[in-house]
């Protein structure tokens, strides 16, 4: 109690052997120590501790930032990589500017299309590389419309210097997102000359075709118009001279009406008879020289009357003999199995087929 003077202790005893155990000698050890310097030495501990403890949890959070920050950065680079090696092997020009207008990127096939190298456009104007033959298509107002609009755009422009030939383009622009400083612009040239030059030959051939069309089709309604005109003409002089003929036609017709009402042999009557016979067909013909126009014209009637057929038939035949007679040919008509001899038609057309067939 006097040790302790009013303040709590903490004891400890511990028993140190003077011989070996069995022979019983040993000393009795007991400490004191007061509970604050415990409290404070158990205080100072925990501090220590947690202060490690501590440092230890800012260790692993650094290294976990740290790897963090190393993995975005090695993943960047692979996609960074990856997407200009698919640029670089890209067929079509690919450029990219920066929200002032600069140039940032320029792949192999810009340095083939646009006649311009890589090292020599990376930070200038976009506008001061490319040599446009007309600016009013693709400016600094069009580039500035596509940031503002954040929308794709396509066009065509025509470059005007440093080849023999000009070189068309489509150009299509895509705004970027690309930092807090503003939006970027993609743009992607392909070379659409050829295509154009196609176009061009087509569009003049049509052009050319469309005139020879109209020139032909003008000398087709100039043919066309002569052959209606050289039908009306024919046409006329057909009729024409079919009523001409009629007129020393109805003079026979008389004469052997004439001959006939006098006294005549039987073989002078059939003789008459057949004359008649003849010149009725004459009539036929010349009345089928004025149906040829009606033909023509669409006009054309078939008569519908009754006639005898063994009649008609026997008359052609015998107009006809005669001159087979004279070429060394017998003519004979064969009326076996004919049932009926009157027979409704028109007796014109079928002299002609007759007269056609034995001719």
């Amino acid at each position: 109690d006097g040790y302790s003077m009013g303040r709590s202790l903490y004891f400890s005893d511990r028993k140190v052997w003077l011989s070996r155990p069995d022979e019983g000698r040993y000393l009795e050890v007991i400490a004191a120590i007061p509970i604050s310097e415990v409290e404070a030495t158990v205080f100072q501990r925990m501090f220590v501790i947690l202060v490690s403890v501590g440092l230890l949890v800012l260790v692993v959070i650094a290294i976990i930032v740290f790897y963090q920050r190393q993995m975005r950065q090695f993943i960047h680079s692979v996609t960074e990589a990856k997407f200009r090696a698919i640029i670089n092997g890209s067929q079509d020009a690919i450029v990219s500017v920066s929200p002032r207008l600069n140039i940032t990127s320029w792949n192999g096939a810009a340095n083939r299309l646009l006649h311009h190298d890589e090292k020599q456009t990376i930070g200038k104007p976009l506008l001061s590389i490319l040599e446009l033959e007309d600016d009013s298509v693709l400016n600094e107002a069009t580039l500035k419309s596509i940031q503002d609009s954040q929308q794709h755009q396509s066009l065509e422009i025509r470059l005007a210097g440093g080849t023999s030939e000009k070189v068309d383009l489509a150009v299509s622009l895509s705004p970027i997102e690309s930092s807090r400083k503003g939006t970027g612009i993609t743009l992607m040239f392909r070379d659409i000359s050829q295509e154009k030059r196609v176009a061009e030959e087509i569009h003049r051939l049509n052009a050319s075709l469309e005139s020879q069309v109209e020139e032909r089709t003008a000398d087709l309604e100039v043919a066309r118009n002569e052959a209606l005109q050289a039908s009306e003409m024919k046409s006329a002089f057909l009729a024409n001279m079919s009523h001409e003929i009629r007129t020393p036609m109805n003079g026979i017709f008389g004469m052997l009406n004439l001959i006939k009402r006098g006294p005549l042999l039987d073989d002078q009557k059939r003789y008459l008879t057949m004359a008649e016979d003849s010149v009725e067909s004459l009539s036929s013909l010349i009345n089928d020289i004025l149906d040829l126009s009606k033909v023509e014209a669409g006009k054309l009637d078939m008569e519908s009357v009754e006639f005898d057929l063994l009649d008609v038939l026997s008359t052609q035949v015998s107009s006809l003999a005669l001159k087979a007679q004279q070429k060394g040919l017998e003519v004979l008509l064969d009326l076996a199995g004919v049932e009926r001899s009157c027979v409704m038609g028109d007796p014109h057309r079928f002299k002609q087929v007759i007269t056609n067939l034995m001719g």
